[in-house]
């Protein structure tokens, strides 16, 4: 919504406007190269199909961890000392910059089964490496960051009185979180689950590093939109384009729940 009285310069508006091409010409791309008329064959497939269920429940728990994980992580980067808090905030959001692959390559070293973990996890025959677990755990170390941005966002701009005044009557630490601090902050950790689970659906680097590519065990959708350009190209754009919407639902959400925060 634009301010009365205000307007945009015109270099400012051009630059936007390369801003959207840039943007929007790939996805117009996916259409024209057969994407838009071969959505029925991609929905008619059933690796894809398969890739789509394994992409929805995965994304789906990956993202309640993240909630689960990321919201007390915010908490604490907002309520804790200063040490404490630069240290929460920044391990809360360091794999939003690190690259994928590299973040994939991390947890192989860390939980596979050469890794520092390995041995350990490998007695308990809970290795993940390979398994639908595997791909869990990479959807949700890179969308952890998101509920963290977004429900440090919320505490930032709370009003502490509720949570002085529960102190003050004698409210516990856990207690008053539970009660108070969380709630408070539903709609940005709703936000930031909603931005949380469309980057773990279209999560590819930490996964294919991480889990593999395995038909109906770890091969999510973005790995088979990868697998399918090898051999199909229009499917790959039509499964591409099903990404795409998935993209785009998680972004509706993420806006109407914005307004009506506003």
């Amino acid at each position: 919504m634009s301010a009365p009285g205000l307007t945009t310069p015109r270099t400012v508006r051009v630059l936007a406007l390369a801003g959207m091409a840039l943007l929007v010409l790939p996805l117009v791309a996916l259409a024209v190269a057969g994407g838009a008329e071969r959505l029925g064959d991609a929905l008619g497939s059933a690796a894809v199909r398969q890739a789509l269920w394994l992409t929805a429940w995965t994304s789906a728990l990956a993202t309640l961890v993240a909630v689960v994980v990321g919201a007390p992580l915010a908490v604490v980067a907002e309520r804790s000392g200063r040490a404490v808090s630069v240290a929460a905030g920044v391990i809360g959001e360091v794999t939003l910059v690190v690259p994928p692959v590299v973040l994939g390559l991390g947890l192989l070293l860390a939980l596979g089964r050469d890794g520092l973990l390995g041995a350990a996890l490998e007695a308990a025959n809970l290795v993940p490496t390979f398994r639908s677990g595997a791909v869990v755990l990479a959807q949700a170390s890179v969308a952890i960051p998101l509920v963290v941005l977004a429900t440090r966002a919320g505490l930032a701009t709370s009003d502490p009185l509720p949570e002085q005044a529960a102190a003050v009557h004698g409210m516990g630490p856990m207690r008053r979180t539970l009660r108070v601090t969380l709630p408070m902050v539903r709609r940005s950790i709703l936000l930031g689950a909603a931005l949380a689970w469309g980057r773990a659906a279209g999560e590819f680097g930490a996964t294919l590093t991480f889990a593999g590519s395995l038909p109906g065990r770890t091969r999510t959708l973005p790995l088979a939109v990868f697998v399918e350009l090898q051999d199909d190209p229009g499917l790959a754009a039509a499964a591409a384009l099903i990404q795409v919407g998935l993209a785009v639902g998680a972004l509706a959400v993420a806006r109407a729940l914005q307004e009506r925060a506003g």
